[in-house]
């Protein structure tokens, strides 16, 4: 059933538990249930996009899922996708990408998929953090129950590819995965996790390092008011970024639901008040700051002597 298969969960860009729907299908326009759903940040900045959601439509399960997604876009060059799933017992969890082309091909360098696309100019790779027990199924232009269509109208679909990110985990779990858009031949980034420790003692922390052309990012997520990673890295955000050059210099810095970021003791930035989101870059002796709301810098080892300050509205 086409019309069932299209609004199901499993044709959708998100995770599916245990192979069920977030609502039971219950006739062409009916399901068993309305999911309850909350937004919990939503930030846009000139340096990064950020949004943060949870859904609880697999509340209903004999052993209950609570999903939560976060988005971030570090711009120009990739995004992050960080999904929290909280319960109890072992679920199978099925991360779905899809797309509008059929030709996507395994990679055995990033251990995710990527695009080909005919002239190599526009390209996309999804890349799974976290390589351990996870197994990647594609499928294209099967049955419905296998997948691999888009709809793209009423009775309308079009051969496309589905890649599936599959773990079989104990909760609560956490999966991060990095989409990078690039040209020709393959991507031009490498992952690797990193450890980290926090006061919250949550098992859904997480650092990783991202290495791309002319330096690295090192990323936190935390749930507790410490956090530390990366060897002497110090945060109270929820979500951290630390850029730096070829050379291992900070360039930058971006954090989430917090006030400060420190290096051995050092202030890559610190503020007088937790902030939705701030981002500090240097560029050519130049820094610039953007903040979600109003702040004051106490300290930072990238304020150059000539600095903008931006105020997101």
């Amino acid at each position: 059933d086409w019309h069932r298969y299209f609004r199901e969960t499993e044709a959708h860009n998100t995770v599916v538990i245990d192979g069920r729907s977030q609502a039971e299908f219950r006739g062409r326009l009916k399901w068993s249930h309305a999911p309850r759903a909350d937004a919990h940040e939503w930030i846009t900045l000139g340096a990064l996009d950020y949004a943060d959601g949870s859904h609880y439509g697999y509340e209903r399960l004999a052993a209950p899922v609570a999903h939560r997604r976060t988005v971030v876009f570090l711009k120009p060059y990739y995004w992050v996708v960080r999904d929290e799933l909280v319960g109890e017992g072992q679920h199978t969890v099925d991360r779905c990408f899809h797309f509008a082309t059929a030709d996507v091909a395994h990679s055995r360098t990033t251990g995710g998929v990527q695009t080909r696309s005919a002239n190599g100019r526009a390209d996309l790779a999804v890349i799974p953090v976290e390589r351990d027990g996870v197994a990647v199924e594609l499928a294209r232009g099967g049955p419905a129950s296998a997948g691999g269509w888009l709809a793209v109208g009423y009775e309308r679909k079009i051969q496309g590819a589905v890649a599936k990110f599959r773990n079989t985990s104990l909760l609560p779990a956490v999966f991060h995965t990095v989409l990078v858009p690039f040209r020709g031949g393959s991507p031009w980034v490498r992952v690797s996790a990193r450890p980290i420790e926090s006061d919250s003692g949550s098992l859904i922390d997480r650092a990783f390092e991202i290495t791309r052309p002319g330096g690295r990012d090192i990323w936190a997520f935390s749930k507790g008011r410490s956090a530390r990673f990366h060897d002497g890295w110090v945060t109270d955000a929820r979500s951290t970024c630390v850029q730096l050059d070829d050379k291992g210099a900070i360039v930058g810095c971006a954090l989430v639901a917090g006030s400060s970021v420190e290096v051995n003791g050092e202030p890559v930035l610190v503020l007088d008040r937790r902030v939705r989101a701030a981002t500090i870059s240097v560029v050519g002796g130049h820094s610039t700051i953007e903040l979600s709301e109003p702040a004051t810098i106490v300290a930072s080892t990238l304020v150059a002597p000539e600095c903008s300050v931006c105020k997101a509205g």
